[in-house]
This record gives structure tokens, sequence and C-alpha cells, in this order.
């Protein structure tokens, strides 16, 4: 459970500082929160648990809460929307404000609750659902991409309100659903209404600053085969061979298309088909 710690006088110190010292006094308390997190699975689909003990927890420490369930059809709408084989009811989008007292600018923080399932589980040397510290490292599904992410935001925003710090524009604690799959969850927070002059995302980083991100394309090509017996070779038709053959033509084209395209933080910009189901 996340307490209110007494207000500090931050008068004698720089705020920086403050909150730095804060942060160090409570780093057992951040742990065991990250480990909360991780011990409810929310897998993507099955995100209302995880949400609902977040928006508790900032509901505790003093953050307003907006908890809702996306609008599919207003979503299909929107440009930048993925096409998903599942509605949203009884997953829940989640935003914490932590109001401002004018004047300022406004930042929002942005991480997804939902994790890829764990399996195969024997892969596993540990429960991914413990959140167990071994050599001072913390194991689970979901730990890294990206509960972490989302506990140091939380815990940033419970360090700046019990250090009595008092920020003069809004900052927005966004935890959405369907990360893994669409995106869509950020894109509910978008026409809902949350804007900002800046935002970060909390994805893991190596402490790097990353400013640009590569994109990313959904289709579906549907390869016809046609089976035969064994005896019968020549008269059958291999979809595999077909897509293979898809596959290297979409190959060919990413090698054109980029030879005269580059980025400076790219020194490679080439993609991968994430998924080929035959």
């Amino acid at each position: 459970m996340l307490t209110a710690t007494p207000w500090i006088d931050v008068t004698r110190m720089p705020v920086q500082d403050t909150v730095l010292k804060y942060v160090e006094k409570s780093r057992d308390e951040i742990i065991g929160f990250l480990q909360q997190l991780i011990r409810i699975p929310s897998v993507t689909e099955h995100e209302a648990e995880v949400q609902k003990f977040i928006a508790e927890r900032m509901e505790q420490v003093g953050i307003h809460v907006d908890l809702w369930e996306p609008n599919l059809e207003e979503l299909r709408k929107a440009p930048g929307y993925v096409p998903v084989k599942v509605g949203y009811e009884g997953r829940p989008n989640l935003v914490g404000v932590l109001r401002g007292r004018g004047g300022g600018r406004s930042l929002i923080f942005n991480g997804h609750v939902d994790v890829i399932p764990p399996e195969p589980r024997a892969a596993w040397t540990l429960d991914p659902w413990a959140g167990e510290i071994r050599e001072g490292k913390i194991y689970g599904r979901g730990a890294s991409d990206m509960k972490s992410g989302l506990a140091s935001m939380i815990m940033a925003a419970k360090a700046i309100i019990d250090s009595g710090i008092k920020l003069n524009g809004d900052v927005m604690l966004e935890t959405v659903i369907d990360e893994e799959y669409s995106g869509n969850g950020t894109l509910a927070c978008v026409l809902r209404g949350y804007r900002a002059d800046a935002a970060i995302s909390c994805e893991m980083s190596d402490l790097q600053i990353q400013p640009a991100a590569t994109g990313s394309m959904w289709f579906e090509i549907l390869v016809r085969g046609r089976s035969a017996s064994m005896s019968r070779i020549w008269e059958a038709v291999s979809a595999i061979e077909k897509g293979y053959r898809i596959v290297r033509a979409i190959s060919d084209f990413e090698s054109m298309r980029i030879a005269d395209k580059r980025h400076p933080l790219y020194p490679d910009t080439r993609g991968s088909l994430a998924c080929f189901p035959g």
C-alpha cells in the first residue's frame, strides 16, 4: 500500500535534491511497488485487474484518476487506428493527472500495462508472476517491458507530492492497454483529449534519450495452396513456396526503398516480417 509521507520543507534545499533524497529514502517502497505490479498478470486482453490496482494507488497519494473503456467505434474512425479482433469491454484505460497551479507547461508520461504471454513456462527458471529478486535483479514477465517504467513514473509523481512541491503545469500519467498488439490504448487517450506540451514514453532505454522510433505497417496476405496425395505430388500447390516468394519480393523492395533513405539515429533502417504463420 502506498502511504503519504510527511511534508518536507523544500525552502532549505534545491527542488531536485529534495526529490532525489526522497527517492533514495523510498527505495524499498518503490521496489515493492514494482513487484506488486509484476505479480498481477496482465497479458494483453486481460488488463483490468492491474489497471484497477494502479488507479487505487494513484488515488491514495492524491492523483486525480480517469478510468474508462475505449470506444472501439470511435477508434475505428481515427487516423492511426490498428484493426483488432477483440474489443475493449472490460479493458479500461487509465490516466492519472497531477494538477499544476497554472501558467506552466504540461507533460505526459506514457506506459503500457499489457505484457506478452509467458509461454513456454518451461523456459523460465523462476515464476514469471513472482517478481522475485535475485542478485540485485527483479525477475518476472513485464519487469522491463514495461512495469518498471510504470512504477518509475507513478512513484516519481508520488515523490513530488510527498515532497510538498507545487508544479505550475499539469503532469499526466497514462497507463494504457493493448500496446503489444496495436497501440490503440494511447490513441484512445488522444481521442479523450489528453494533450500536453511534451510527452515521454517510459519504455526502457538504457538511460539514453531516444527521440525517434521506427514505424510499422500492418497487412495481411492470403496465400492459397492445394493439397494432394504424395503419390500425385505434381497436383499439389505449396502455399509455403508461394509465401517465400512474397517474402523475397518484400525484402527486395525494402532494399530499393532504403537505398537513399537514412536517419542519423538509425545506422540500419531495415525492418522484418514479425509474423509469418503458415
